[in-house]
């Protein structure tokens, strides 16, 4: 018989996360910080910033002329690889981290970070998940074309009932966005698995989660509002430290407002800002980062001994 668990428990692993390794916080909040300054430092520097800038501020007319849209794009693009690879490495030591502190939670050196084999596995793990997320995406452009065609004829055949192609479409769309929870949900635990196996191990997940499918949807919902509201009480605390230490026009800060020049990133009041939300990234990473360790840790009957 499957081992259970309760969504409730696994919902709240992160607060007992941050409760017994308060050290481990500031060390993830430092490397956030890290990551994030020296990838806006890229951005102010290379011109990214301020390209992004451009182009949000002329959206209306890129969207009249597509060459240009196209010409902008084409820069961008330039710039683009050193985001994502700073990005998956820091998804794959802070992925790994949180499976460390759930699965084995006598590995704390320096905050259960570390890069390794198990950092390197769940590289490939992102790239693995990316190839077959763009194969699922070109199925569904295909499944959707097709539905496209077929609510066509239907619309043609169909003279007397107007809203037979609107209901058709909507639960259409209804049926798209529930399967896709409903792999996403199956497939959640590929991290934890490929971590403890010690195997990049996709969809292994799909076995190991067979008849959890609405318990963990619960933890994951719990789990995200309770994430979302601590987030917004974080940032609106942080925007007023920041109005109260600086001046309301710095406030803005607190909701990560990408600095354009490197003099702008430099500022004090920048710093700060960087400093502040980078501990609430790490008060809130355990808080959505440990629900799946939790749960494939119950699943398998994990009984790693407790943390001290």
């Amino acid at each position: 018989m499957k081992a259970k668990f309760s969504a409730t428990d696994v919902a709240f692993t992160g607060f007992g996360v941050v409760r017994r390794h308060p050290f481990s916080v500031l060390l993830w909040a430092l490397l956030h910080a890290i990551f994030i300054g020296g990838l806006g430092y890229y951005m102010a520097a290379s011109g990214m910033a301020a390209l992004l800038a451009k182009m949000t501020a002329e959206g209306a007319t890129h969207a009249r002329d597509p060459k240009a849209a196209l010409a902008m794009l084409s820069r961008l693009a330039t710039f683009y690889p050193v985001p994502i690879l700073v990005s998956i490495l820091a998804s794959a030591v802070f992925t790994c981290a949180m499976n460390r502190v759930v699965l084995r939670p006598r590995e704390d050196f320096f905050g259960f970070i570390w890069f390794g084999g198990d950092e390197l596995r769940q590289i490939g793990l992102i790239l693995l998940t990316a190839v077959v997320a763009l194969g699922a995406y070109l199925g569904v452009v295909v499944v959707i074309v097709a539905g496209a065609f077929a609510l066509a004829a239907i619309a043609g055949a169909v003279h007397g009932a107007p809203w037979l192609v609107p209901t058709l479409a909507i639960a259409f769309a209804v049926a798209l966005f529930c399967a896709t929870i409903f792999v996403l949900v199956r497939l959640s635990l590929a991290a934890a698995l490929t971590f403890d196996s010690k195997k990049i191990n996709l969809f292994g997940s799909w076995t190991l989660t067979r008849g959890q499918f609405w318990p963990m949807l619960g933890a994951y919902v719990l789990a995200a509002l309770t994430t979302l509201v601590a987030g917004l009480v974080a940032s609106m605390l942080v925007a007023l430290v920041l109005a109260i230490a600086f001046g309301f026009s710095s406030a803005g800060l607190a909701f990560h407002r990408q600095a354009e020049t490197v003099a702008e990133l430099t500022a004090l009041p920048a710093i700060v800002a960087l400093m502040l939300n980078a501990l609430v990234y790490a008060i809130l990473l355990p808080l959505m980062g440990t629900p799946p360790a939790a749960i494939y840790k119950a699943l398998t009957a994990k009984d790693a001994p407790a943390a001290a």
